[in-house]
């Protein structure tokens, strides 16, 4: 009888163990999935000429925060910059990394090229660095604006995945990588022009 009494107190422990750790299990889930949707930007402006659309499909559903990030915002010149990134991680910090990095280019971007905003969020980095507290990040930027027939889009890549370009039935890609930011203080960016024709498509997109 003693035996039995002890494997049945084993058996509720374990049982009140496994309960209480789904609890906290389904909390920080519910926790991350809050941070993730405040790291995302507002719904996408409207830019006449151009349809825009957005997919958010994080690669693993749990307990972290992923480090992918999207702006889409209109330049105080009128032209539209679209932002994306990537930052090395996962988890609280990767997070605080990913607002910073959103929020910096969106203050820079509107103003600057899309290089020298890459750039200046690089010496943010490496400043950062110096104190011991190293973030690594790839992103793109496109700043789109008007042209006589169709559009004109300048892109800097730093790191990320190139672009990809549909147009007249064929896919290629568009852009030179560049390199990462956070890495070193004269990271080189890759710079490109791309001329659109009315119906091109382009999108951007991460690796995960």
């Amino acid at each position: 009888l003693q035996a039995l009494a002890d494997h049945l107190a084993a058996a509720v422990e374990r049982a009140r163990l496994t309960a209480a750790n789904t609890e906290l299990l389904s909390e920080r889930t519910r926790v991350a999935e809050t941070l993730q949707r405040s790291l995302l930007p507002a719904p996408l402006p409207e830019w006449p000429g151009v349809v825009m659309a957005a997919g958010y499909e994080p690669a693993d559903v749990g307990t972290e925060v992923c480090g992918d990030f999207y702006d889409v915002f209109v330049a105080t010149d009128g032209s539209l910059i679209v932002v994306i990134g990537d930052v090395a991680g996962r988890g609280v910090e990767a997070a605080g990394l990913t607002g910073m990095a959103r929020h910096t280019l969106r203050a820079l971007a509107g103003d600057m090229s899309p290089e020298e905003a890459l750039l200046r969020l690089n010496t943010q980095l490496v400043d950062r660095s110096r104190s011991g507290d190293q973030r690594l990040l790839t992103a793109a930027i496109v700043r789109l604006f008007r042209e006589e027939r169709g559009f004109c889009a300048e892109i800097a890549l730093a790191g990320h995945c190139m672009p990809v370009l549909l147009s007249g039935g064929s896919a290629h890609h568009v852009g030179t990588p560049g390199m990462l930011l956070g890495a070193t203080a004269d990271p080189v960016m890759g710079v490109a022009t791309v001329n659109l024709d009315p119906d091109d498509v382009l999108v951007l997109h991460t690796d995960g």
